[in-house]
This record gives structure tokens, sequence and C-alpha cells, in this order.
């Protein structure tokens, strides 16, 4: 006879695995482009991974690995977040998902700086993460200090490519928080944030969210908004980190950087034809 605790468990396994399959269908029938964006993503990457990653000299390999924080952050941080998203979007939880692109956003913005300050030239990722800048670090409070670095690369376009960045940043994190704001143009802001998206849903829907009530959750019709505005922050998450990376890389002799280029001629057709 099965314990009480093997029956919960039993139970919780089942009914995880009926709302996977079911958002499956549900994704496939009615979203297949938030799907097939997510796992573009995570294809992204992989590519990313593949480029930092492939010599043939092992003692030069652990040498760019211990002094660039661009290694740790992509292969520890950024990579597990993104692969993560793609199981999030199967269980219908859309508020993590946004967790996971911020939080693997905010990691490759972070290395960039840390890796191209000039002050930090010397020092290896374990010195460099101990430094106050790095310590107290947001895409926000380093705008300045990538500023500079992206006009090093993109000369009088810099801020364009910064602001790409940066709102798909600020988009992000909307989600992060009950209560938020983003702007609108240079000074309108209006309110954002969770509980604004689960109330616009229920006044336009007649209902909340699937992730309004729990989580996995089975996904509805009401959520079909979500799903594509989930697919639009995705794809500017991609342009994001192709260009954070095209950015890392310009300066970097040691790598291979043909797939680098590829994606960030994607993003700069996207961000250059707003």
């Amino acid at each position: 006879m099965m314990s009480d605790t093997a029956k919960i468990r039993k139970s919780l396994v089942n009914y995880l695995s009926e709302v996977v399959h079911y958002n499956i269908e549900f994704l496939v029938d009615n979203c297949r482009e938030v799907v097939d964006e997510c796992f573009n993503l995570s294809n992204d990457l992989i590519d990313y991974l593949f480029c930092l990653t492939q010599t043939s000299n092992v003692a030069k390999g652990v040498e760019v690995y211990l002094r660039y924080m661009m290694y740790p952050m992509i292969i520890h941080v950024a990579y597990p977040c993104v692969s993560y998203s793609v199981f999030a979007l199967f269980q219908g939880a859309i508020p993590q998902i946004y967790y996971s692109l911020r939080t693997a956003l905010e990691a490759i913005g972070i290395a960039v700086f840390a890796d191209e300050e000039s002050g930090f030239n010397n020092a290896d990722w374990v010195t460099k993460i101990e430094m106050d800048s790095v310590k107290h670090a947001s895409l926000f409070k380093l705008r300045g200090s990538l500023h500079k670095i992206f006009e090093q690369v993109f000369k009088d376009k810099a801020q364009l490519y910064l602001d790409a960045i940066l709102n798909t940043y600020e988009s992000l994190s909307a989600w992060l928080h009950p209560t938020a704001r983003i702007r609108i143009g240079k000074n309108r802001e209006v309110a954002a944030g969770l509980l604004k998206a689960i109330a616009l849903t229920i006044i336009e829907k007649g209902r909340p969210p699937s992730y309004g009530f729990q989580v996995p959750m089975r996904y509805s019709k009401a959520d079909i908004e979500d799903l594509k505005h989930l697919q639009a922050n995705i794809k500017w998450t991609r342009n994001s980190l192709a260009i954070l990376l095209f950015t890392w890389a310009y300066t970097k002799d040691f790598i291979n950087k043909e797939i680098i280029v590829k994606h960030f001629e994607q993003a700069r057709n996207d961000v250059e034809n707003l």
C-alpha cells in the first residue's frame, strides 16, 4: 500500500505531466511562434557557447576562462536560465520566464562591462566579482560605462544599440515586480508589473491569466495576448544578447566570430529598422 506521501508525490507528478502535455498542444495550435522563439533563443546560446569554447589549445582555454567573466556568466548563468525558459513555457510559468530572460541579459551585460572596463584589465573574473562596481551592478547603473564601450564599436550609433538593450531590460524587469512602471517615449510613464498584467486580462477576458491562479497551470485563450507579448520580448532578448556578444567579441582575436557576427547582423536589421 502506498503511503500518503507517495500518493501526493504521484499525484503531483501526474498533474505536472498532464499540464505540460496539454500546454504543448495548446501552444502548437494557438501560439506556435512563441515556442519557436524560445527554442531559437536557446539555440543562440548554444552557438555562443560553441564560439567561446572552440579551441585546440587546452592551456589557452583555461587562461581565457579564468580571465574573462563572459565565460562563467554564459556557461553557468545565462545558458541555464535560457534553457529553463523552454520548460517554464510548457508549465505555464510566464512570469518565471521573464525572470530567466532578465537574469541572462543582465549576466551578459555585466560580463561585457567587467571584461572591457579598462581598470579591470589584469584581473581574473573571481577578483572582478568582488569589485564594488560589479557587486552593485545592474544594466541601468552601467549605462554610462556601457555607452563608452559601445562607442568603440558602434561609433555614433552607440546610443541606438544601447537603448535597444535598456528598453528590453526595462520590459523584462516590469514582470518581476508586483507593481512597476515602464516608459512610453521620453516623458511618459505608465503603470506595469505583474498585478497590472493580471488586471488587464481580467478586464479584457473576464478572468485572470493562468499564472494568476497557480503554476504549473493549463493555458487558456485568456493567455494568448501575454504569450504574444512574451514572444516579442524573447525576440528582443535575442537581439540584445547578440549586440552584447558582438561588442564583447569585437576586440577578441582568439575566437571564431563568424556565428556571433551572423546573429548580430539580424539584430542590426531589427534595431536600425525600428
